[in-house]
C-alpha cells in the first residue's frame, strides 16, 4: 500500500470525522485555550513554549485559493479561522505544534492518540475506520 499524506488525512477528515463527529461543532476561544492548555500541561508538565491561538488569518492559502486554518511553525501559533473552530482542527493543528510538521504515518499515530486522550475518538476506532477507508479509495480509484 502506498504511504499516506496530507491529502488522504484531510479527505478522511472532512469525509469520516467531520462528517459523523459531535466534536465538529463550532467552539467558544475560551473552550480551545482551555483544551490547548489542558493538552499541553499533560503532554508537557507545564505551559512553556505552548503555542498561541490566533483568530486573524494567515495570508496561508490552499492548492484552490482558500485559507485555512493551520500552524505557523515561525511564530509557535495556531490560526484558527471562523467556521473552523473546531477540537478535531485544534487537536490536528496541536499535534503539528508538537513536532509533527508532515502528514505521514508518525503524525497520523499521534494524532490519533490525541484524538483519543483529549476528545475520546477511540484509537481502535480511528485505525479500523483509516485503513477501512484508504482501502476502499485504492479499490474504487481502480475501477
Amino acid at each position: 500500500m502506498k504511504p499516506h499524506g496530507a491529502t488522504e488525512l484531510y479527505d478522511f477528515e472532512n469525509e469520516i470525522l467531520h462528517a459523523t463527529m459531535w466534536h465538529e461543532q463550532e467552539q467558544s476561544f475560551d473552550m480551545l485555550y482551555t483544551l490547548l492548555w489542558g493538552m499541553w500541561v499533560s503532554e508537557y508538565g507545564d505551559l512553556d513554549n505552548c503555542p498561541k491561538l490566533s483568530k486573524k488569518p494567515h495570508p496561508k492559502v490552499t492548492s484552490n485559493g482558500e485559507t485555512t486554518t493551520f500552524y505557523n511553525a515561525d511564530t509557535h501559533t495556531i490560526h484558527m479561522l471562523e467556521g473552523q473552530r473546531t477540537l478535531i482542527m485544534l487537536v490536528h493543528e496541536t499535534t503539528h505544534a508538537m513536532g509533527f510538521h508532515d502528514h505521514g504515518f508518525r503524525f497520523r499515530r499521534r494524532y490519533f492518540y490525541m484524538l483519543d486522550r483529549y476528545i475520546g475518538i477511540q484509537r481502535l476506532w480511528l485505525d479500523n475506520h483509516y485503513r477501512a477507508w484508504t482501502q476502499f479509495r485504492l479499490k474504487s480509484q481502480k475501477k
